[in-house]
């Protein structure tokens, strides 16, 4: 099984409002884990703010974003 996420472990228990299960669900998924901390710019995440920042150019002119602009 490989789970993704951008939060470290210590703030699921804020993320899904409930410190106890936060812990239960961690304490079953780490029981035999291995953690591989990827670090650098992300791709994805440099993309969508481009993408963001074309819809507010559009938005701001008043036009909106041609079918053709998002990728």
């Amino acid at each position: 099984m490989i789970i993704t996420t951008n939060k470290a472990p210590t703030e699921w228990g804020k993320t899904l409002d409930d410190e106890v299960l936060a812990s239960a669900i961690l304490d079953r998924l780490l029981y035999h884990y291995e953690v591989i901390k990827l670090t650098g710019q992300s791709y994805r995440m440099g993309n969508r703010k481009s993408i963001f920042e074309e819809e507010k150019t559009h938005l701001w002119l008043g036009v909106p974003p041609a079918k053709d602009d998002r990728h």
